[in-house]
């Protein structure tokens, strides 16, 4: 399950903790992303299109979600210290560690808006 937490970036799979902690771990994430200068979209296609690959570095061409994007270094890097970020918070407030990682993923009005027009509207104002 997705939780909402900005027009810019989300976390999943966090129900079990409460509002206010996911909300601190995804400012958490979304201030590192943007110290990096990237947007929470360019990192997430980046880890996802990683993710897909096969051992060869061939994507599956039945992930059409990532076939306009490559994987940028990094964006993977800053997609990495996003999730650090997140689980800093999460330890911090007595949040165990998450049995499927943290995942730090978009909207997806962001991402429907790349699709129709190439706007990423989770970039920093």
């Amino acid at each position: 399950m997705v939780k909402a937490i900005s027009e810019r970036i989300e976390l999943r799979d966090v129900d079990d903790v409460a509002p206010e902690i996911v909300a601190e771990a995804a400012a958490a994430a979304l201030a590192r992303l943007d110290a990096l200068g990237v947007s929470p979209l360019q990192a997430c296609l980046s880890q996802g299109r990683l993710e897909a690959m096969d051992d060869q570095g061939q994507l599956d061409d039945e992930e059409p979600a990532f076939a306009d994007h490559g994987v940028v270094p990094s964006h993977v890097e800053a997609y990495g210290a996003a999730v650090d970020a997140a689980a800093a918070v999460f330890a911090a407030r007595g949040v165990g560690p998450r049995t499927g990682g943290i995942i730090v993923t978009v909207p997806d009005a962001v991402l429907a808006e790349e699709r129709a027009t190439g706007n990423d509207l989770s970039v920093a104002a």
